[in-house]
């Protein structure tokens, strides 16, 4: 008897010193409250330029009509809108260089023995990172930036779970949704349409720190049947970089195309 109370005595013991524990938030700690769509996404924007300067490199795979092409990747980048993003073969064959100040770019195509220059718009930038963004938006999203619509109207919404936000913007062509953590502000998810068709679908996983940024980025663009995902296996913060890095000049003899040329 005296066993069984002392079992007894002891479980009670327990269960008030675990009810008068403090609450302890889950992983990523507590919700970060946001009153409107702006403030969240201004408050993710802050939190992905913490990074200034930043080295990467990894793999892209990319998918289209049947095709599947690897290569490796090494790219510098410097806000506001500076990067150096260069291929090459997994025999160490240079593919391509492409440099870009966010305003206009340059590409050397080494395969192809070319070398082009244009503003550094989705449709030239395609040449070398098949995705449709333009430069500015390129280098946020290597540290979770998302790319933004010109939106007209904004919502935002909690998830059930009450750890993640679904943010939706719209103007009169275009609609886009965006999924976020609502504790550590990571952005998870983008979908553009236009028109009420699907333009890209963006996936960013594998978020790391030090530095914080997405280990993997996911891209889909059904009018051009194309995926991409681009994986991270070495990222460091940077120190100033020389500005040559982010310089490109024809090398003598290839040609050079201006694409936007009349």
């Amino acid at each position: 008897m005296n066993a069984a109370r002392a079992r007894v005595g002891a479980a009670l013991l327990i269960a008030l010193c675990l009810g008068g524990c403090p609450h302890r938030p889950g992983p990523g700690g507590p919700l970060q409250r946001f009153e409107d769509a702006p403030a969240l996404l201004e408050a993710v924007r802050q939190q992905a330029q913490k990074l200034e300067r930043l080295r990467v490199r990894g793999t892209v795979l990319a998918r289209r009509e049947g095709q599947r092409v690897k290569a490796r990747f090494a790219a510098a980048t410097a806000l506001p809108a500076r990067l150096r993003f260069e291929t090459e073969s997994f025999f160490d064959q240079p593919v391509s260089i492409l440099v870009t100040d966010g305003m206009e770019f340059s590409l050397w195509d080494m395969e192809g023995g070319r070398f082009f220059v244009g503003r550094a718009t989705p449709a030239n930038l395609s040449r070398a990172i098949p995705v449709f963004l333009d430069g500015p938006e390129v280098v946020g999203l290597l540290r979770g930036e998302p790319p933004l619509i010109a939106f007209a109207e904004s919502r935002l919404e909690l998830e059930p779970d009450g750890a993640h936000y679904l943010v939706w913007l719209s103007n009169s062509r275009e609609r886009e949704r965006l999924r976020i953590d609502g504790r550590e502000l990571k952005l998870l998810e983008v979908e553009v349409e236009v028109e009420g068709r699907r333009l890209y679908l963006l996936k960013l996983a594998a978020w790391e720190d030090r530095p914080r940024l997405p280990r993997e980025i996911s891209f889909e663009m059904p009018s051009q049947k194309l995926e991409l995902t681009l994986k991270v296996r070495q990222a460091e913060a940077a120190e100033p970089f020389a500005e040559d890095v982010f310089r490109l000049a024809a090398p003598p003899g290839v040609p050079v195309e201006n694409l936007d040329a009349p």
